[in-house]
């Protein structure tokens, strides 16, 4: 286990989402998708530094997602780890 993985492990995100503060940024962060992904049934997300719902882990370098085709995603989502 690397460093990363080992203060990921000690940190309570979703305890941190549950506060009120984490409910007022759930809610806006929501607001925002919702608006952007309108009118697409099924979208295709990529969450770069997800660690706290049911996903696909991809280790990788935020800098380059050149393993990813171009178009794959409806959209690209970095909330947390920058």
């Amino acid at each position: 286990m690397n460093s990363l993985e080992e203060y990921y492990n000690n940190y309570d995100e979703e305890g941190r989402l549950l506060s009120k503060h984490g409910q007022v940024e759930y809610l806006t962060t929501m607001k925002y998708i919702k608006e952007c992904l309108e009118g697409i049934s099924e979208p295709n997300i990529l969450e770069v530094g997800a660690g706290t719902e049911p996903i696909n882990a991809i280790q990788g370098n935020a800098l380059d997602l050149s393993m990813f085709e171009d178009d794959t995603f409806d959209m690209t989502m970095l909330l947390g780890p920058m």
